[in-house]
């Protein structure tokens, strides 16, 4: 389970750093594209449509980082009221629906990627010519990484927390 745990960790930091680099490469794609427009009167062509991908992937991959930095939102208004017993176990059973959540992007998004795939000869894109499938081929892999994330540092922990209790 160590080399899992340390590979794990690896693709994580990879994937991190390729959500930082996809956010620059935005930033400076539309900060070109504006000053191209606007100051010389010849906007970028594939800007526009490059910038919906950069952005897609980022966002996607960001939803990834929120789950692996702890910083996405959890309310627990209703629940902080019950005894810790009760609130431990309701915990475990979110958890196990957030996965059940998961598992159903997967299914889905893979389901359309692999239908993208086998009928790219049709589907492009606008003014770039590639596939349809470069842009939805990064869900179901995310969705796979968030199932990892959840199952590691959610779902095992809370069911100790149960046992131990």
């Amino acid at each position: 389970m160590a080399w899992f745990l340390h590979t794990y960790e690896r693709v994580r930091r990879i994937i991190y750093i390729v959500a930082a680099v996809l956010l620059l490469l935005f930033f400076l794609l539309t900060t070109t594209n504006v000053v191209a427009r606007y100051v010389f009167n010849a906007p970028i062509l594939v800007a526009d449509e490059l910038a919906f991908y950069l952005f897609a992937y980022f966002a996607i991959l960001g939803i990834y980082y929120g789950y692996g930095a702890k910083a996405h939102v959890r309310v627990d208004l209703a629940t902080s009221r019950f005894p810790d017993r009760i609130q431990a176990r309701l915990k475990v059973l979110t958890a196990i629906f957030e996965q059940v959540v998961w598992v159903v992007i997967l299914w889905q998004s893979s389901s359309v990627t692999f239908d993208l795939v086998t009928r790219t000869h049709i589907l492009h894109a606008y003014t770039l010519q590639m596939p349809v499938v470069v842009t939805f081929v990064v869900v179901p892999i995310t969705a796979f990484f968030i199932l990892i994330e959840n199952t590691l540092s959610v779902v095992i922990p809370r069911i100790e927390y149960l046992r131990k209790n």
